[in-house]
C-alpha cells in the first residue's frame, strides 16, 4: 500500500520525491512515534494560503491528508518539483506530528490551538531527535502558574522554549541549535535524520 502512495507522489511532484517523501515519513513513524501511526497518508498540493503567507502545509485531520502549499514547488519541464526537499521534509515532519497529536494522542486539549496544547508538546518532544538532532523533554511549559493579588496568573517560563518556538517546530529548533541556544547545549543526540544533514 505504501507504494501506492509512494507512485502517486512520484507522478505529481516529480521523479523520486515521493519516494524521499515516504521513505523519510516511515523513518519518523518507527523512530520517533514507535508506529503507533503508519506513513500511509495522501500528501496532496493546495492553493490555498493564510492572510501572510506564512504557513507550508497542514494536516486535516477530517480527510485524514497533508496538504502542502503551493510555494513549495515550481514548475519544470517534468512537471511539478520541489524548490528545495528539506523545506518539504519539514513541513511533512510539523504536519505528521499534527497526525500523531490527533491520532494517536486525541487531538487538541487546549481552547488555545493546536500548537498550545500539551498533546503537540509530547509529539514534536518524539519526533525532535530524529527532525532536530536534540531532545526537547522538559522543555514543552512555556507558561507557569503564579499567584498575585490573591489570583492566578500565567506568566513566561523562562525554563522552557517559548510559546513561538514550539509552534513553528521544527524550524524554530533547528535556528536555535545554529545560534548556539543555551537551553538546547549538551542537548544534541546522534538520531538525526540523514536526510535533514
Amino acid at each position: 500500500m505504501i507504494q501506492d502512495f509512494k507512485n502517486a507522489a512520484n507522478l505529481f511532484y516529480g521523479e523520486s520525491l515521493g519516494d524521499l517523501m515516504y521513505g523519510f515519513l516511515q523513518e519518523l513513524c518507527e523512530k520517533a512515534f514507535n508506529n503507533k501511526v503508519n506513513a500511509e497518508i495522501p500528501i496532496v498540493m493546495t492553493t490555498a494560503q493564510s492572510a501572510y503567507n506564512r504557513f507550508s502545509g497542514w494536516y486535516n485531520s477530517e480527510s485524514h491528508t497533508i496538504e502542502l502549499v503551493n510555494h513549495l514547488c515550481k514548475s519544470s519541464k517534468g512537471g511539478i518539483v520541489a524548490k528545495d526537499n528539506k523545506e518539504i521534509l519539514l513541513t511533512l515532519a510539523h504536519e505528521f506530528c499534527h497526525l500523531y497529536q490527533f491520532k494517536v494522542l486525541g487531538g487538541t486539549k487546549s481552547k488555545r490551538g493546536p500548537h498550545r496544547c500539551k498533546n503537540w508538546y509530547e509529539s514534536i518532544t518524539l519526533a525532535s531527535p530524529f527532525v532536530c538532532g536534540v531532545d526537547i523533554k522538559g522543555l514543552c511549559k512555556p507558561l507557569k502558574s503564579v499567584r498575585e493579588n490573591g489570583k492566578i496568573r500565567k506568566i513566561s517560563n523562562e525554563k522552557s522554549l517559548t510559546e513561538s518556538e514550539l509552534t513553528h517546530w521544527p524550524r524554530s529548533i533547528l535556528q536555535l541549535l545554529r545560534q548556539g541556544y543555551e537551553r538546547l547545549k549538551g542537548r544534541t543526540v546522534e538520531s538525526l535524520s540523514e536526510l535533514l544533514i
